[in-house]
């Protein structure tokens, strides 16, 4: 999955927890867009919402966002976030299948922090950019704005106060296009040379320059590693349950799956030559007399 390579791209600070890469609660087909969320309390882990108890240990959001603005990848997988609800161009009670969720470390009316509400923009906008995107109504929204009404949700909260305030979404959106048009590798052009004799090429530029355009390289080879062996990084090949299982348990690869695929074909070969030799044997008259 292309989410930590894709958050990272865009300057967030991103941790991992063990597994994420295999944890879910079922595949994703097409994904939609977002669905912002608040934690509902300031302290909320990031393990919390990976297992969360109230939901029988099940994924609550892929994504946990800290206080700090630090990013952590809970999940792959489906998650239980959104509930029941309902939105223009949503699915009906079931927008978890569409939706990756983030879960914003907050209780919804504490002042929220300047440096979270840049990583909550920021995540956006890479997700959003990665599925070819812009925020609107119908790629980004929140959790009161889909089931307010059903269950009476109000996150994100506007974290003035007052609980039951909302956030407002028509600015929260206008700020992820802002990231989206101005993604932190398109810098306004360089300065021309002081007379102090600056260099042109300073490591900020080189920084700048292996973030915006090598790690989304690197982050399209691991789309290509994970396709062919389930795993994204280095020494992770879990393959495709859905395809069959090693005998420790594992989900086959790409290519166990073909060698499988071959094996079986070449023994119905077998079979189906077996049976012919035997059909010509039991219909060929006996010449002995």
């Amino acid at each position: 999955m292309w989410l930590a390579d894709v958050i990272r791209a865009y300057g967030v600070t991103v941790k991992e927890l063990p597994g994420w890469t295999l944890w879910g609660m079922g595949d994703f087909d097409a994904i939609q867009g977002i669905m912002a969320h608040h934690t509902g309390a300031n302290t909320t882990s990031a393990q919390y919402i990976a297992r969360n108890g109230g939901l029988g240990g099940a994924l609550s959001s892929q994504i946990h966002l800290s206080r700090t603005g630090v990013a952590t990848m809970c999940g792959v997988g489906i998650a239980y976030h959104a509930g029941r609800g309902s939105h223009p161009g949503w699915p009906t009670n079931d927008a978890n299948r569409v939706s990756i969720g983030i879960e914003a470390q907050s209780d919804g009316t504490s002042p929220w922090p300047a440096e979270q509400m840049e990583a909550y923009y920021k995540i956006c906008a890479a997700i959003l950019m990665k599925l070819g995107k812009r925020a609107t109504t119908k790629t980004l929204i929140a959790h009161w704005e889909y089931s307010r009404a059903a269950q009476g949700k109000w996150d994100p909260g506007a974290g003035n106060g007052k609980p039951g305030a909302v956030m407002d979404m028509d600015v929260f959106r206008a700020r992820v296009n802002h990231y989206i048009d101005n993604p932190p590798w398109r810098r306004a052009p360089l300065p021309a040379p002081k007379p102090k004799g600056e260099p042109l090429l300073t490591i900020r530029y080189f920084r700048d320059f292996i973030t915006g355009y090598i790690g989304p390289v690197i982050s399209d080879v691991k789309d290509i590693r994970e396709q062919l062996t389930g795993g994204r990084n280095r020494g992770e090949y879990p393959g495709w349950s859905q395809l069959g299982r090693r005998p420790d348990g594992r989900g086959l690869t790409l290519v166990d799956s073909l060698a499988s695929l071959h094996q079986r074909i070449t023994t119905i070969e077998t079979s189906i030559r077996e049976l012919h030799a035997l059909l010509q044997q039991a219909t060929t008259p006996n010449k002995e007399a």
